[in-house]
C-alpha cells in the first residue's frame, strides 16, 4: 500500500501543477507521425513480463500488440554514459569518444575529470535530425550538459555535488538544477523548465517524507539510506515526464525522454523485490515495505507513458528502449541494518540483454502475435543492438543514414523498404566540428567535478 500510495502522490503532485506548454510553432512533417523515444533505463523483460501477463503494464502490451519487440544487445561495460551514447549516435565508443564516466590524464592514469557533452566527438540525432529542420525535444538524454543547440527543446541532465548535499549522496544520474547555466536550450525557455522542477520538487519531496515517516520498517540506517539515495531519481523522473507533458506535441517530430528511476530503485531494492535471491533476505517487515517498489515503479512508468501517448492526441510512433537488463547481485553478502554502507542489490555488470518495442505508424504489426502467456524472456528474438537506434529512427524519418555509423537499420520493423534507403558518407560536416571545437574552447565550466568524481569512486565506478 506504501508504494501505491507513493505512486499515486507522484501523479497527483505533477497533476496539480500550473499548466505550461512549451511551444514552438508547428513541427516540420506534419504529414508524419509524430516519433516518441522512451529511453528506460534498466527496464528488464524478466521483471516486465510476469507484470504484463497480470495486465499490470497495459500500455506496453498494447504496443507490443500492435507492433515489434524483443531484446536487444548491450555493450561492456554496461555503463550508462557508454551506453546511451551509442544508442544517440549508432557508433561504438572509439569513435563517440565517451568511454566511462571519468577522463584520466593518461594511460593507466588517475581520473581527473568527468566526461561531458562537449567530449562527444560525433552528431547525436537529435543534431542530425535538427540539420533536417527537423524539430526535435530531448529531455534528461545522458551526456548532454551543456546542452546543445537543437532545433527545438533540450534540456540536459546535470549532476553536481549540489544535488548530492541536497538530498542523498551517491547519485548517479542528474537532474535539473536552478541557477546553472547551459543546461536548456533555448535559453530562454530555462524559466519554464526551472518552474517546473519547483513545482515537483516542493510537492514531492513533501510526500515521499510523509510516506517515509509512516514506514516502521525504514527505521534502520540501511533503508533510509537506500530510500534517500532514491528519492531523487524519482523526482528527476517526475520532472522530466512534466516537462514532456507540457511539449506541445504540435510542435515536435521527436521527442526524446530518458527515465533513470528503474536503474536506481532496481540497484537499491532487488533484495526486497527478489529476496529468495539472497542467502541474508530482509525481514518480512522490510519485504512488506519495500518489496513491491521495483514492479510498482514499472507499473509508474508504463501509466505515465500511456498519459504521454494520450496527450498527443494523434497517431504516434512510439520506441520504447532500455540499455541493458539487471539481476542480483551481492548475493553472499551479510547485509548490516544499521552500517554506513548500503550496496547495491541489483546489478548489470553481466546483466541480460536491454528490452525494445516499437509500434505505431510507420511500424511493422506482428505477423503472428504471441500470447503474453507463452512469452520467456530468454526465448525473446533479438530486434538489433543498442547501436541500432539512431539509424532506424533515421531511416524511418527518410533521413538519410551515416555510412560511417555501425549500428543498422531494423528492416524487419520499419515499413520502409532498403531500397528507398539514402545514405551520406558522414554527418559529421567541418562546420559542426569548428563549432565544436569553439564550444571547448570557451571553457565552460562543469560543475563539481571533484565532488562529482567522490561520487563515482564511492560507488566503484572509478578508482
Amino acid at each position: 500500500m506504501r508504494r501505491v500510495q507513493l505512486l499515486s502522490l507522484i501523479c497527483l503532485s505533477l497533476a496539480c501543477g500550473e499548466d505550461s506548454e512549451l511551444a514552438f510553432g508547428e513541427r516540420a512533417r506534419p504529414d508524419h507521425a509524430p516519433v516518441l523515444i522512451l529511453a528506460v533505463d534498466g527496464l528488464e523483460w524478466d521483471e516486465a513480463l510476469p507484470l504484463l501477463r497480470e495486465d499490470e503494464l497495459p500500455t506496453l502490451a498494447k504496443l507490443m500488440a500492435a507492433g515489434r519487440f524483443g531484446r536487444l544487445r548491450s555493450m561492456k561495460p554496461t555503463l550508462s554514459p557508454i551506453i546511451w551514447t551509442t544508442v544517440a549516435t549508432g557508433k561504438s565508443p572509439p569513435k563517440h569518444g565517451i568511454l566511462g564516466f571519468g577522463k584520466t590524464d593518461g594511460p593507466g592514469g588517475p581520473v581527473v575529470s568527468v566526461f561531458n557533452n562537449l567530449d562527444r566527438r560525433t552528431k547525436a540525432f537529435w543534431e542530425i535530425l535538427s540539420d533536417r529542420r527537423l524539430r526535435v525535444a530531448v529531455i534528461g538524454w545522458w551526456l548532454t550538459y551543456p546542452a546543445d543547440p537543437v532545433n527545438g527543446l533540450m534540456v540536459a541532465q546535470v549532476n553536481t555535488l549540489e544535488q548530492a548535499e541536497a538530498g542523498g549522496t551517491n547519485r548517479i544520474k542528474g537532474g535539473v538544477v536552478a541557477g546553472l547555466s547551459n543546461q536548456v536550450h533555448p535559453p530562454d525557455r530555462e524559466p519554464e523548465i526551472l518552474s517546473i522542477h519547483d513545482r515537483v520538487s516542493e510537492s514531492l519531496s513533501l510526500r515521499l517524507r510523509e510516506i517515509l515517516g509512516q514506514s516502521t520498517a525504514a527505521e534502520s540506517k540501511l533503508e533510509r539510506k537506500l530510500w534517500s539515495d532514491s528519492r531523487w531519481a524519482i523526482r528527476a523522473d517526475a520532472t522530466y515526464l512534466e516537462i514532456a507533458r507540457a511539449c506541445d506535441p504540435r510542435s515536435f517530430d521527436v521527442v526524446a525522454l530518458y527515465l533513470g528511476g528503474t536503474d536506481v530503485v532496481g540497484h537499491r531494492f532487488w533484495r526486497y523485490t527478489h529476496p529468495n535471491a539472497f542467502v541474508d533476505p530482509p525481514d518480512a517487515e522490510a519485504i512488506q515495505s519495500f518489496g513491491d517498489l521495483v514492479p510498482d515503479y514499472y507499473r509508474y512508468v508504463d501509466r505515465e507513458l500511456g498519459r504521454l501517448i494520450e496527450a498527443y492526441g494523434e497517431p504516434v510512433t512510439v520506441m520504447v528502449v532500455s540499455d541493458h537488463g539487471m539481476r542480483a547481485t551481492n548475493t553472499q553478502l551479510i547485509w548490516d541494518p544499521n552500517g554506513e554502507s548500503a550496496p547495491v542489490s541489483g546489478g548489470h555488470v553481466d546483466a541480460p540483454p536491454g528490452l525494445v518495442i516499437v509500434s505505431g505508424p510507420g511500424i511493422r504489426r506482428p505477423q503472428t502475435p504471441v500470447p503474453l502467456e507463452e512469452l520467456e524472456a530468454s526465448s525473446l528474438p533479438f530486434v538489433g543492438s543498442v547501436a541500432d537506434v539512431t539509424p532506424t529512427l533515421l531511416a524511418h524519418l527518410g533521413v538519410p543514414v551515416g555510412r560511417d555509423m555501425e549500428g543498422e537499420v531494423w528492416w524487419s520493423v520499419i515499413e520502409r523498404s532498403a531500397d528507398e534507403a539514402a545514405v551520406v558518407p558522414t554527418h559529421d560536416d567541418r562546420a559542426w566540428k569548428r563549432n565544436r571545437e569553439q564550444r571547448r574552447a570557451e571553457g565552460i565550466i562543469i560543475p563539481a567535478q571533484d565532488g562529482r568524481l567522490e561520487q563515482l569512486r564511492a560507488l566503484g565506478y572509478i578508482e
